[in-house]
């Protein structure tokens, strides 16, 4: 959780990318539901260094469409087996890291941002992992705006997402509970990656960061493979 949260404030991406497979490994009770909650912790304290950067119209699209995204993954969270979500999880990951290792970007524009933003909400309730699509889709001006429309749009899906997850019963207070109990190691995360951000270049820090999340991936696949 820690090393996650340092790589979400550095980079604007790459919590779930990076929590998500290793939770499911050490962790599977933790996926979706609690570690959405640390995921809000990490991604608030960005939104609000970040403010200055937001661009709101620009991630409006994407946010829209996530609502029926969310929606959908509360039906396919009750039809899933957890061997079957971790190696989902796993190629979703490998597969956008790998896209955006070797530099695939998908066409941008509003129609392949709303696109983006239904799958986003279907990954963040299934497995707190929203942010594969909008890695291969977003194209943002400037690091910080990276940073700040990204988390923003993250911030708004996890809420949904929480939201569908205690209503439809997937979701309850020992969940939440749990989710609490990873808020101090987010927490120090944000205040570890400030020095880092300020000493490394941000695509130095987001190809390791993309390097990682593909190592914890693979581990992921190979473990629910053989599970």
């Amino acid at each position: 959780m820690l090393l996650a949260s340092v790589v979400q404030t550095a980079t604007g991406m790459g919590f779930g990318l990076l929590a998500g497979p290793l939770v499911l490994l050490v962790q599977p009770a933790l996926v979706p539901g609690p570690l959405l909650v640390g995921t809000l912790a990490a991604l608030l304290p960005v939104v609000w260094r970040e403010r200055a950067a937001l661009e709101l119209t620009a991630m409006r699209g994407a946010v829209l469409a996530s609502v029926p995204g969310v929606v959908a993954g509360l039906l396919l969270l009750q039809v899933i087996d957890g061997r079957m979500l971790g190696i989902t999880v796993a190629l979703v990951v490998l597969l956008a890291c790998g896209a955006s290792l070797a530099g695939v970007r998908l066409p941008g524009g509003r129609r392949a941002l709303a696109v983006a933003g239904f799958a986003s909400g279907t990954l963040s309730t299934v497995a707190a992992t929203p942010g594969p699509p909008l890695v291969v889709t977003y194209r943002a001006p400037t690091p910080a705006a990276q940073r700040a429309n990204l988390s923003v749009f993250f911030v708004g899906t996890t809420l949904l997402s929480l939201g569908v997850l205690l209503a439809g019963g997937e979701l309850t207070g020992g969940g939440l509970a749990a989710g609490a109990g990873l808020v101090p190691f987010v927490l120090v995360g944000f205040l570890l990656a400030g020095p880092l951000r300020r000493r490394l270049a941000l695509p130095v820090m987001r190809r390791a960061a993309l390097v990682l999340c593909l190592l914890s991936g693979a581990a992921l696949l190979v473990r629910s493979l053989a599970g």
